[in-house]
């Protein structure tokens, strides 16, 4: 067991994060997981208003927007072989 990043947040109030990422770079990542990721508690995830150029994603991943005209999460993924595909999911 161990811990390569550890922060903690121990304010009582307000908005605050153990840890925070930025970058700058277009085809950069704020934070970078390389394996599994595991999150407890109540997870947020902020999703785009735009789907994501087919460039942008790379093999066996999986990208997430929201068409607010259609009531829709969108879902893009790129298989491993290079296959594209777009699904929707209706919000109801």
């Amino acid at each position: 067991s161990g811990r390569g990043v550890y922060g903690a947040a121990n304010a009582i109030a307000g908005t605050t994060y153990g840890v925070y990422g930025t970058h700058s770079s277009p085809s950069g990542f704020a934070v970078y997981a390389a394996g599994r990721l595991k999150a407890t508690g109540r997870t947020y995830l902020g999703a785009p208003a735009t789907a994501p150029a087919d460039a942008d994603l790379n093999a066996g991943s999986v990208s997430l927007w929201l068409d607010e005209t259609n009531n829709a999460l969108k879902v893009r993924v790129k298989y491993r072989g290079g296959t594209l595909r777009t699904g929707s999911i209706a919000l109801l």
